[in-house]
């Protein structure tokens, strides 16, 4: 499962939809599910070193979709008490998750590097972040 797999099911999870159903109902502008996709966007855009053309494509939407959506989740955490605290929720446990990779044995990190590299998935900035630590601090 990569980072992005696992930010979709942190905010699934926290916002009560299933993945399949999530997946599913992209392109539908119910709020159950528009909610979910702004915030997958919010924080990639807030921990990923990505362009917002890029976060728009790993869901199928386009640059300005992702925009007005950062702003939305912003404008919720500013006046919506609930939300503010599922989005904040949804942030901790994926910077818990990025933060997993810190204390991985090199061995392990090179492994899911590869893995990724060779299934052609997305590599978040944190894995390549601390693959290139080990490099220069001659680990390898």
């Amino acid at each position: 499962m990569n980072d992005i797999e696992i930010l979709k099911k942190i905010v699934c999870d926290e916002m009560d939809i299933t993945i399949e159903d999530f997946e599913n109902n992209l392109s539908r502008q119910f709020r159950k599910y528009v909610i979910p996709r702004q915030i997958i966007f919010y924080i990639l855009k807030n921990y990923e070193n990505m362009t917002i053309t890029a976060i728009g494509k790993l869901l199928n939407k386009d640059h300005a979709t992702v925009v007005y959506s950062c702003k939305v989740i912003q404008n919720l955490i500013d006046t919506d008490k609930f939300l503010r605290e599922k989005i904040l929720n949804c942030e901790k446990k994926y910077k818990n998750n990025l933060c997993n990779y810190e204390c991985i044995e090199f061995e392990d990190l090179k492994t899911i590097l590869l893995e990724r590299i060779k299934n052609n998935e997305y590599l978040s900035e944190n894995i390549v972040k601390n693959y290139n630590k080990f490099i220069a601090h001659g680990s390898i």
